[in-house]
């Protein structure tokens, strides 16, 4: 049995998550923002895309409320670009303790 797309995509998202934790908060924002800003600078390619996705899901008798999901104007992905770049303003949430409970005696939880 193989590994399927989505098993393939959640390991390597994994194995970035691990490469981008051991950057900078700077340098990590730096990723976020080149990211909001590749989207913006691709839209013409993403619609595209885009529109292929929704005309398959036409062709495959999709849900009308599934299919409302799939459209991506360029205001939307604006949306999504500046939520990307809204995090990166957000102080580095890395290996801060937010809560921490003692369980037990020599039994702590940290999250």
């Amino acid at each position: 049995q193989g590994i399927t797309y989505c098993e393939e995509l959640a390991k390597a998202s994994r194995a970035a998550a691990r490469v981008l934790q051991q950057l900078s908060h700077a340098e990590r924002s730096q990723v976020l923002h080149a990211c909001a800003d590749a989207l913006e600078h691709n839209y013409d390619q993403i619609a595209e895309a885009n529109a292929i996705d929704i005309k398959a899901a036409a062709d495959a008798r999709m849900s009308k409320a599934m299919a409302a999901r799939l459209p991506l104007p360029l205001k939307k992905l604006r949306s999504v670009a500046n939520g990307i770049r809204s995090i990166a303003a957000q102080p580095d949430p890395l290996w801060r303790t937010t809560r921490h409970i003692e369980l037990a005696n020599g039994l702590e939880l940290r999250q």
